[in-house]
């Protein structure tokens, strides 16, 4: 099927889709006054120029999106999907072919794989973690088909692989979860006292996971009366968050 708009714009949408989700109350995303930014490959230039109106010409020439979610694990990642599928409707010129992972990678594989087969316009994916994606993307870009990675990001030894990124900076919302800390102790009169800590984290290996304990750690290391005392995973989800806790 005929590429019909820049992935550019479609990021762009994208990018309107996810600032809606975040004025629900969330989860998994910690920080509202993030900066949501594309971040594009030189692939996203690579097609020319259309008129995005022809898409709403027929059902034949609807743009589709084939989009593999994580899953369901958080309300921010429900309000997530909900954004998307308010989107990618027809009336905006769109057929969305939406899957729901179940936060295993091996899912969102097989639904990219089926994506290709169906040869959908695009394909927008919140990878589960960030490893393990070459071969499959590899087969999408044979294929012709420009990837989309959406909130979270992967670990690509080739950026040529997906056409751009939408999401937020993931080391600065652990960072200022730490500054959060800080100033809420000081707030309570101890700011300079010895404080143990223990860090209930996301999926392992996720990037919103890798980003946040990094940004963190960064503060940890500006409090020497701050201690760590032991990091497990939630895997985003409130039942886990319990359970660990």
């Amino acid at each position: 099927m005929k590429r019909k708009v820049l992935s550019a714009l479609l990021c762009a949408t994208m990018m309107a889709g996810m600032l809606a989700g975040c004025g629900n109350d969330s989860s998994e995303s910690t920080s509202t006054d993030t900066e949501t930014k594309t971040e594009s490959t030189d692939a996203a230039g690579a097609e020319d120029e259309a008129d995005a109106s022809d898409a709403k010409a027929g059902d034949d020439d609807l743009i589709v999106v084939g989009y593999a979610q994580v899953g369901a694990e958080s309300d921010w990642r429900t309000a997530n999907t909900e954004s998307f599928k308010s989107t990618f409707t027809e009336e905006n010129g769109y057929k969305l072919i939406f899957d729901d992972a179940q936060q295993k990678q091996e899912n969102q594989i097989k639904a990219i794989r089926s994506f290709i087969q169906q040869d959908v316009d695009y394909i927008v994916v919140a990878p589960v973690v960030e490893t393990g994606w070459e071969t499959v993307l590899q087969e999408a870009k044979e294929a012709g088909i420009p990837v989309i990675l959406s909130d979270r990001q992967m670990d690509l030894s080739d950026d040529s692989l997906y056409t751009c990124w939408v999401g937020g900076n993931f080391v600065k919302e652990g960072e200022d979860a730490g500054d959060w800390l800080a100033q809420y102790l000081e707030s309570k009169g101890k700011g300079e006292e010895d404080v143990n800590i223990v860090t209930l984290q996301g999926t392992i290996g996720a990037s919103a996971q890798v980003g946040r304990t990094e940004g963190f750690g960064n503060k940890l290391k500006e409090h020497s009366n701050w201690h760590m005392l032991d990091m497990q995973t939630g895997e985003f989800t409130q039942a886990k968050g319990q359970e660990v806790m």
